[in-house]
C-alpha cells in the first residue's frame, strides 16, 4: 500500500501545468470564472469560453481576435482536516522551555480524530494553464474559430476512516478493517482543441430569441501520466488467538510517459532511470472527445446557455502497469519472516506490466442563466457591463476534477471600458461534494492587454487556520 500511495504522489507532484481545460464540474478554471465562484456557462466571453461553452465565442464583437499570454489556475486541499487540526494532532506540544514534545491524546481527542474521517477523507488538486489558445470572431455569416493546446494535472483520493482506526487503535481483536472505500486517481492530460461556433438566429424561423448560437470543439488528447484504484476490497481481522486473517483483493493501474522515471519494484531496469521532461513529452496514452454548447440571448437583459464538455475516453498503452492482489490473508506467527512478507505482499499487491486500459474523460453537463443588470437598470456611469449569472454543473463520473453530485454557483462580473477602472468579480459555489466557497477576482484592461487574477477560497483569508483548500489563478490576454 505504501508503494501505491508513493506512486500516486509522484504522478501528481511531477506534473507541470501547461494549459487550460474545462476541468470537469469541479476543477480550477481561468481567473475570470474562478473569481465568479467558478461560474462560466453563460457569463464567459472570449478565449476562456473554449472548454466551458464553445457557443459563447459568438457573443463577442465581430472581427475580434483574442489570444492568451499565459494563464495558471491552481486549486488543492482536503475536506477533512483544517490547519488547526493538523497542528493539534501532528504538531505536538511546546513546553515552557520551548521544546516540542508529542501530544498524548485523550479519549475525546481520539473521538475527534475519528470524526474527521467520518465521511471519508477527500484529497483534491488540479492545476491548469494556457499553453496556446486563441480565437477569431468574424461576422455572423462566417462564425467563430478557436484553437487551444491545453493541459490539466488533477488528482482526487478518498481515504476511509479505517486508516484512522488503525492509527489510533491498532489491530483491535474481532474487528474487521475493510479498505473498500479507498478510491482515487491522478492524471496529466494535454488537449488539442479545434472549436467552431456559428449563429443560428437567421436560419431558424422564430421570434423568441435575439441570438441563438451553437458551438462545438473536437478534442484530441495526449496523456502523460495516470494512476488509479480500480478495485479495493482488501480486509483484515485480528482473531481472538491473535492470528490475522482476511483477504487481499485489489487492483491499481498506471501508465507513464517513457520520459518520466518511475522506479518499479518488479522491474530492476527502472531503478536508475532519470526523468527527461520537455515541452512535449512522449505520451503514454491518447484519446478523443468533444464539447457541445448552445447559447441563447432572449433580449438585452436575459440569456442562458447549455453545454456538454469533455465527452470521450482515453486509451493508455505505454508503460502500463498493475499492482494487484487476489488471495487470502492468514498469519499466526508474527515473528515468522515468511508470513510477514506474505502479509505485506497480499496487502500491497504484486506489480506487473499489462497490455493497456481505458479511462473516462471528466464529462460534465452545464446550465447557466445570465442577467445583464446594466441593461435592466439605467446606470449613470457609461461604458460598463454588469452581469449576474447562475450556474448548475454536474459531472457524469468521479474522475479527477469531477463529481456526480450537482454543484451550484452564483457570480457577478462588473467591467468598465475605462482603462483606469479595474474589473470586479465575485461569486459563491456550493455542492458537488465541495465545501462552500467564496470567489473574488479582478482585472485591468490597458488597450489590447487584459490581466486578471482571482481566488475561489476568499473565506480562508478571514480564518486561515481553519482553511481546508487554497486556490489561485492569474492570466493575461491580448484582444484586437
Amino acid at each position: 500500500m505504501k508503494n501505491i500511495l508513493i506512486i500516486a504522489l509522484l504522478v501528481f507532484t511531477a506534473l507541470p501545468a501547461f494549459a487550460q481545460t474545462g476541468g470537469g464540474s469541479l476543477g480550477a478554471q481561468d481567473p475570470v470564472s474562478l473569481g465568479m465562484g467558478r461560474t462560466y456557462t453563460i457569463s464567459q466571453r472570449g478565449v476562456f469560453a473554449i472548454g466551458t461553452n464553445p457557443a459563447l465565442l459568438q457573443f463577442s464583437e465581430d472581427n475580434t481576435l483574442e489570444g492568451t499570454m499565459g494563464t495558471l489556475a491552481i486549486r488543492a486541499g482536503f475536506d477533512f482536516m483544517t490547519i488547526d487540526d493538523y497542528n493539534y494532532f501532528f504538531g505536538g506540544e511546546t513546553n515552557a522551555q520551548g521544546k516540542t514534545t508529542g501530544r498524548y491524546l485523550t479519549g475525546a481527542d481520539e473521538d475527534r480524530f475519528r470524526n474527521l474521517f467520518a465521511n471519508g477523507g477527500k484529497i483534491i488538486g488540479s492545476a491548469t494553464t494556457a499553453f496556446l489558445s486563441f480565437y477569431y470572431k468574424a461576422d455572423n455569416s462566417i462564425g467563430s474559430f478557436g484553437f487551444s493546446i491545453s493541459d490539466v494535472a488533477a488528482m482526487k483520493f478518498d481515504i476511509p476512516d479505517t486508516f484512522a482506526d488503525l492509527l489510533l487503535s491498532g489491530n483491535t481483536v474481532n474487528k474487521v478493517y475493510n479498505f473498500n472505500k479507498l478510491t482515487g486517481s491522478a492524471q496529466w492530460l494535454r488537449r488539442y482543441s479545434f472549436t467552431y461556433a456559428t449563429d443560428l438566429s437567421e436560419l431558424i424561423d422564430q421570434s423568441v430569441f435575439k441570438k441563438i448560437s451553437i458551438g462545438t470543439s473536437f478534442n484530441f488528447y495526449s496523456g502523460f501520466a495516470y494512476m488509479g484504484i480500480r478495485r479495493m476490497n482488501t480486509n483484515i481481522t485480528t482473531n481472538p488467538d491473535l492470528s490475522i486473517s482476511g483477504n487481499g483483493d485489489m487492483s491499481i493501474v498506471g501508465a507513464f510517459s517513457t520520459d518520466i522515471a518511475m522506479p518499479l519494484d518488479f522491474d530492476s531496469t527502472t531503478q536508475n532511470q532519470t526523468t527527461k521532461l520537455s515541452g512535449f513529452p512522449r505520451p503514454a496514452g491518447s484519446g478523443f472527445g468533444f464539447d457541445l454548447g448552445l447559447a441563447f440571448q432572449v433580449d438585452d437583459v436575459w440569456s442562458f446557455g447549455i453545454a456538454f464538455t469533455d465527452l470521450g475516453t482515453m486509451s493508455w498503452k505505454e508503460k502500463t502497469i498493475e499492482y494487484y492482489s487476489d488471495a487470502p490473508i492468514y498469519i499466526d506467527d508474527i515473528l515468522d519472516q515468511k508470513q510477514r512478507d506474505t502479509l505485506v505482499s497480499r496487502i500491497k499487491g504484486q506489480g506487473r506490466y499489462i497490455d493497456g486500459f481505458s479511462t473516462d474523460l471528466p464529462g460534465a453537463f452545464r446550465l447557466g442563466v445570465g442577467l445583464q443588470l446594466d441593461k435592466l437598470v439605467d446606470f449613470d456611469w457609461p461604458g460598463q457591463s454588469f452581469m449576474i449569472a447562475f450556474d448548475y454543473n454536474q459531472g457524469f463520473n468521479d474522475v479527477p476534477g469531477n463529481n456526480t453530485k450537482p454543484r451550484f454557483s452564483l457570480g457577478i462580473d462588473w467591467e468598465s471600458e475605462d482603462w483606469y477602472i479595474p474589473h470586479f468579480r465575485t461569486g459563491f459555489s456550493f455542492g458537488g461534494g465541495d465545501p462552500f466557497s467564496w470567489g473574488l477576482g479582478g482585472g485591468v484592461t490597458w488597450g489590447p492587454v487584459l490581466i486578471d487574477m482571482a481566488t475561489a477560497e476568499l473565506q480562508n483569508l478571514f480564518s486561515p487556520s481553519a482553511a481546508k483548500r487554497v486556490s489561485f489563478a492569474i492570466g493575461g490576454r491580448l484582444r484586437f
